[in-house]
């Protein structure tokens, strides 16, 4: 729709964007002279006066909000049946945008840019405003470090039931719906909290949590997927954090936090937890230098993890998991942490060991029939493991003519003949009250008897020998060796009748759902490979404790305990961490050349064409420079162990140049070869023709400090105009 530059109150400059129900301009309020943002309605829907009337009433409402986290509406109507909504203009960038330029703020930003915006949806809530739309795109950080939630174009009023939604659509963002917004049925504040909860998953875990290549896929996610676990993106979210975003995401509403207030409210006891307390001047530091900020958080963290991750290891055995996170939390922050990377190589090697010997002990007591060879490291792992209780013995059948006749006891053992006074006493027959404090049994059941050998060890003494053809036990001088004594056949026992009326009881089954980034592990199961691998769902799995490993080529096998329990499936999420030795290949080819920098460092030889480089897997950015034309830049691409991804880029496709005018402090018309573009300053003209342009600024009251400038456009290239504004004397 072709607009007046001169909109009744106000002009509008330029089209800045475009939603769901309205065109976005910008513009200038003309009693106050002042810059405004116009949301105007699509005229299709401005036929329809049942939604123009709610969207009115609606724009309204919002304009009672007071709130420093809220972008301020100024007006709504109307101008030549054309409907409106006037709201204050606010500098700098939406979270969507500040992302793609910087990256993914540092977790203390992101909780505090967290906090404000449900401090800002509080507000809304109390008033019994829900926005239904929040997403990135649709918050701003100021300059100040101010956040603002914009557009409450889809908002509406707590008491109006009926949404405005177009006939046969559903309107918002599929990505951040909550289920019940993206089946069509009534929304309340708990809607915003989904959405916020995945505004805050993305800035903090890099990622959205729901994703999918079209709007149905997306959908699906939204109502089926459990997304993974946020501390599986990003190790340094605190585990108080990672709680709070998955109860935001809970499908079912009555699951989720009934008020964004509860949710404020348990950020706020994070944040005082981690000693946030200046939150207002670490974002305003950080949005005025968003790299600076970021570098001087990161040294703080890299300091304290690599500090605690030494602490932890100092303790044992019993925290080596803990030592393990501190000190991949370190390698999150930096990969080429040396330190970080022996303490891991070290407490891997640690954990393996013990784990080999707890599983050698623990197949040695599965099997009645092996010899358990009793090393010093077993007996250690064997005093480490836990010990399950014994299994209860079957009945014994009451006598009868039919069972066999009983065996006789057994004779009382003869003393052992008199011997020289040996170096050591001699052990006494039965273990007293103190050994078999530090006695561990091991139970074997066969053929439905229990047969029970005691493992007895006083000091390094251990108890074991072999008869001789006499019958007499001789001592051993090798290795210790205990042997599991035959089965005894018990008599036969009769089965008892079950009555008809009462059927077999059976087991009760449960799932586990195993999902691993990278896709594609192998999946053990108590020790058994499964034929699925992740992402999948292990089905019919025994209720109880099981231990789930999960292995990849190229990458740290892991290893959980899980619960499984019957009424749901158990979620399990992995994070694999590659292999130290295993590398990937990234392969860069330029047009005509370019020098290559891989996470900032120069690889390769300048000035070339191709580059090959051996990369430790994981996420990387890449850019490939050539001082005749912009750069070209690859941000989170991913290598996998073994792998080869490869980059092209052609700078000679680059025709064209661009035209940067900065702000001379204010707002002002750039003209261009004596035309008025009805830009306003700061702004950068994409995709010009090569050549010589005359530019000047335009504005009442003002003039320009030196003239209009003849600035060469160059293909590929950006050319900058900077011009100075003097006011004009009255």
């Amino acid at each position: 729709m072709a607009m007046k530059k001169d909109f009744g109150a106000f002009e509008i400059h330029e089209k800045i964007g475009s939603g769901g129900m309205a065109s976005v301009y910008l513009g200038v309020q003309k009693s106050l002279d002042r810059k405004v943002v116009l949301k105007v309605l699509y005229p299709h829907l401005a036929e329809d006066e049942k939604l123009v009337t709610r969207f009115e009433r609606e724009a309204r409402a919002a304009a009672m909000l007071r709130h420093e986290n809220i972008v301020q509406v100024i007006d709504t109507g109307r101008y030549d049946d054309v409907v409106y909504i006037a709201m204050e203009f606010v500098e700098g960038l939406d979270l969507k945008k500040w992302i793609e330029k910087f990256g993914t703020p540092p977790v203390e930003v992101g909780l505090l840019l967290l906090r404000d915006l449900c401090g800002g949806l509080e507000h809304a809530h109390q008033n019994r405003i829900v926005h239904r739309d929040i997403k990135p795109a649709n918050v701003m950080l100021t300059p100040e470090g101010i956040l603002k939630i914009m557009d409450f174009g889809l908002a509406r009023r707590g008491e109006d039931s009926t949404a405005v939604t177009v006939v046969g659509s559903v309107l918002g963002t599929p990505a951040y719906m909550s289920p019940e917004q993206a089946t069509g049925e009534v929304v309340d504040e708990r809607s915003d909290i989904f959405s916020a909860g995945v505004t805050g998953y993305e800035l903090l875990g890099g990622q959205r949590p729901f994703l999918g290549d079209s709007y149905s896929t997306v959908l699906r996610a939204v109502l089926t997927v459990e997304p993974p676990s946020l501390g599986s993106f990003n190790p340094l979210v605190p585990d108080e954090i990672v709680a709070i975003i998955h109860k935001m995401l809970q499908k079912d509403v009555s699951k989720r936090y009934a008020r964004i207030g509860q949710v404020r409210a348990e950020l706020d006891a994070v944040l005082d937890q981690m000693g946030l307390h200046r939150s207002r001047d670490l974002l305003r530091e950080y949005a005025a230098d968003p790299v600076a900020m970021g570098e001087k958080l990161k040294k703080k963290r890299l300091a304290r993890h690599l500090d605690q991750g030494v602490y932890f290891e100092n303790m044992g055995l019993g925290k080596i998991d803990d030592a393990l996170l501190e000190f991949r939390r370190v390698l999150y922050l930096d990969p080429d942490n040396a330190a970080a990377q022996d303490h891991v190589k070290k407490l891997e090697r640690e954990r393996e060991k013990h784990r080999a010997q707890q599983e050698s002990v623990q197949e040695a007591a599965s099997d009645p029939d092996a010899t358990a060879v009793l090393t010093p490291e077993a007996l250690a792992a064997l005093a480490a493991a836990p010990v399950k209780p014994a299994a209860p013995a079957p009945p014994k059948p009451a006598a009868s003519a039919a069972a066999p006749a009983a065996k006789p006891a057994a004779p009382a053992r003869p003393a052992a003949p008199a011997r020289p006074a040996p170096a050591r006493p001699a052990p006494p027959p039965r273990p007293s009250a103190d050994a078999s404090a530090r006695t561990r049994t091991m139970l074997f059941v066969a053929g439905g008897a229990l047969v029970a050998v005691v493992l007895v060890v006083i000091g390094v003494l251990v108890f074991g020998g072999k008869k001789n053809e006499t019958g007499a036990s001789t001592p051993e001088t090798q290795t210790p060796v205990v042997e599991a004594p035959p089965p005894v056949q018990p008599p036969p026992v009769s089965a008892p009748e079950t009555p008809p009326s009462t059927p077999a009881a059976s087991a009760a089954l449960g799932a586990i759902a195993i999902t691993t980034d990278p896709v594609g592990a192998k999946v053990y199961l108590d020790g058994t490979a499964q034929t699925k691998r992740s992402n999948a769902t292990l089905d019919d799995i025994a209720t109880g404790s099981h231990t789930v490993r999960v292995e990849k080529s190229g990458y740290v096998a892991q290893e959980r305990q899980v619960e499984v329990k019957s009424d749901q499936p158990a979620a399990m999420s992995f994070k694999l961490e590659p292999s130290q030795a295993a590398m990937g290949t990234l392969l860069i080819k330029a047009t005509p050349w370019a020098s290559f920098y891989i996470d900032e460092k120069l690889e390769g030889t300048p000035n070339s064409m191709t580059a090959r480089v051996q990369l430790k897997p994981g996420v990387h950015n890449v850019r490939a420079v050539n001082p005749n034309f912009d750069p070209k830049v690859w941000n989170n691409i991913r290598v996998e162990p073994n792998g080869t991804v490869t980059l092209e880029h052609n700078f000679l496709t680059s025709t064209t140049g661009r035209l940067k005018v900065p702000s001379p402090g204010t707002w002002a018309y750039i003209v261009i070869n004596g035309a008025n573009t009805g830009k306003t300053t700061p702004f950068e003209f994409p995709d010009l023709k090569p050549g010589k342009y005359v530019v000047t600024l335009l504005r009442d009251g003002f003039i320009v400090d030196g003239g209009a400038q003849t600035i060469t456009v160059v293909g590929g290239e950006t050319a900058v105009a900077t011009f100075k504004l003097n006011p004009t004397s009255h």
